[in-house]
């Protein structure tokens, strides 16, 4: 009796020592401050998707993590190539490089003053220079030598601004395509920094087939082969099961590893293709190739779900603050104003660099009128405009009004050095709830992205309205804002229901992540962030947080 009495409270021990998977109720664990940081971000993931599909792994955490139900992007614009150097820097996209998909260069340091880039386009090696002031990153906080920390993503700039800005590190992404043989068409593992472990032997485990279309060639958005899918060789599996054996295989590499950001690219590059965010596809080469959003979502979920277990089985979690989130929201474009061919599909116009063919037909007549610099275009219109005086800001916005699913018109003005957004229009077609989202939000989302060189006049757009992809971002429509955040951290107190209920309510912003992982890494407050503990050292546990 004694015995099975001790083996039922073994039993009951073991069950409380990770993330329980049955426990529907947090575990309360005082295993003392966390000294490893990883910072997961699955592109393009809306919170309602868990309500939607059944995602074990997912609920898993949320269950027993700080799971903000109100968490939004907070800034604009709502981007990857924006939101996550505001996660790697605490900071509002005003105070960095760009604050959307064009940068102007307004010091010239990559060209001549005031020349504007399609940002995505940028070599990471002209990057550097524009990243180089920033050394004040969350990954830069964790103190490990550069062998020990860890970013990687299918996206060039999806890994480089994620982690690296000014920090140095392993930084894992895929490469162009391959023009020659022997892999011509394959992606390989390039970066910074790199361990063996990713780029020997030649084409082995992270190369990549990027040579099948799966029937894509002639859609609005191809698929870039096994970069952002599965694929069918199991010596080369891509989308996101890529990354998360890259980030397996850095833990097993570097057993003492002291922080890893990750980006996982193929949910976004589902919804962008498909607008799958209300209801399933009908195209018959996405569900036969795995590529429709049930597939890819699951298969996330899979891939979260190895990451756990493997925190859990190596006695990491005791040790480790996770954090899981997604870098903006998303819409179906319902009025959809975009291109519906692949060619010239490009989100940023750039005078002089950009045919006027490339632009949807309702924006040619804009752009025709001369005024346009430069233009992108998704959830929301962004206009950098030549002549910048009030006179002809004023007929710009008001010649702007005409176009399809106009919400608010915001134009630029600067006071007394300081730059701010004025909203100038308000659409009667603005109603209900997306009225009231937009009285509470739309103002200080504007001036997040305020600097000197942004954007001369913005125009928000109405709900399931977008120039960009059938599947949307970019914009200030509450689902493109809405996102998941969930926090799990050994030091945290989620047996205080009281105090954790009423900070899960709290509007949680990216810029947030930061200050908050400092509090439970029990480093200092920095002041100089843009971003809020939230107050999260109620939650920590006393004895563990200076």
């Amino acid at each position: 009796m004694f015995r099975i009495i001790a083996l039922g409270m073994s039993l009951l021990l073991f069950s409380c020592t990770g993330l329980d998977k049955r426990s529907s109720l947090p575990p309360w664990r005082a295993a003392g401050r966390p000294k490893r940081l990883l910072v997961l971000v699955f592109d393009h993931f809306r919170p309602d998707f868990m309500e939607r599909y059944s995602l074990p792994h997912f609920e898993r955490l949320k269950r027993q993590s700080l799971a903000f139900q109100n968490a939004l992007v907070g800034h604009l614009t709502s981007n990857t190539i924006v939101s996550h150097p505001v996660i790697a820097t605490g900071l509002f996209p005003k105070k960095l490089p760009w604050s959307d998909e064009v940068y102007v260069d307004e010091k010239g340091l990559l060209g001549g003053k005031g020349e504007f880039y399609a940002n995505l386009e940028i070599p990471w090696e002209q990057q550097v220079k524009l990243w180089s002031p920033f050394k004040n990153t969350l990954l830069g906080k964790v103190s490990g030598s550069p062998e020990k920390k860890f970013v990687v993503a299918q996206k060039h700039y999806a890994a480089f601004s994620l982690g690296a800005p000014g920090t140095d590190s392993q930084v894992l992404t895929l490469g162009p395509r391959r023009s020659q043989m022997p892999l011509k068409g394959w992606r390989e593992p390039v970066g910074v920094l790199l361990s063996k472990a990713f780029t020997e032997p030649f084409g082995g485990r992270f190369f990549l087939d990027s040579n099948p279309s799966y029937g894509s060639d002639k859609s609005v958005y191809p698929f870039d082969g096994n970069r952002y899918a599965k694929g069918s060789d199991p010596k080369h599996l891509g989308g996101d099961i890529w990354v998360a054996d890259a980030l397996l295989t850095f833990f097993k590499s570097e057993p003492d590893w002291s922080a890893a950001f990750a980006s996982f690219g193929a949910l976004d590059k589902t919804l962008h293709a498909f607008g799958e965010h209300e209801a399933a596809t009908s195209i018959s080469w996405a569900t036969e190739n795995g590529l429709d959003l049930k597939t890819v979502i699951l298969r996330a979920d899979d891939q979260l779900g190895r990451i756990l277990d493997y925190l859990e089985q190596e006695d990491l979690l005791k040790e480790t603050l996770i954090v899981v989130t997604s870098d903006h929201g998303g819409q179906r474009d319902r009025n959809y104003h975009g291109l519906h061919s692949p060619e010239g599909n490009h989100l940023e116009y750039i005078d002089g660099k950009t045919p006027l063919s490339e632009l949807p037909q309702e924006l040619r007549g804009t752009v025709a009128q001369g005024n346009v610099q430069a233009l992108v275009r998704d959830s929301s219109l962004r206009f950098y405009l030549k002549k910048k005086d009030r006179l002809s800001l004023m007929n710009f916005t008001n010649s702007v009004r005409k176009l399809p699913g106009v919400a608010e018109i915001f134009y630029r003005q600067e006071v007394s050095g300081r730059y701010h957004y004025i909203r100038s229009f308000r659409s009667e077609r603005l109603r209900g709830a997306s009225l009231e989202w937009a009285k509470q939000h739309h103002s200080a989302l504007m001036q997040t992205m305020a600097n000197q060189v942004s954007a001369d006049v913005v125009v928000l757009l109405l709900d399931g309205t977008g120039y960009g992809f059938p599947g949307d971002h970019g914009g200030a429509q509450e689902w493109v804002q809405r996102i998941p955040l969930f926090i799990w951290s050994p030091n945290l107190r989620l047996n205080q229901t009281v105090l954790k209920q009423r900070m899960e309510q709290t509007e949680a912003r990216l810029v947030d992540i930061y200050p908050m992982a400092l509090m439970l890494l029990g480093l200092p407050p920095d002041p100089s962030l843009d971003g809020s503990s939230l107050g999260i050292e109620a939650l920590i546990e006393k004895e563990t947080f200076r």
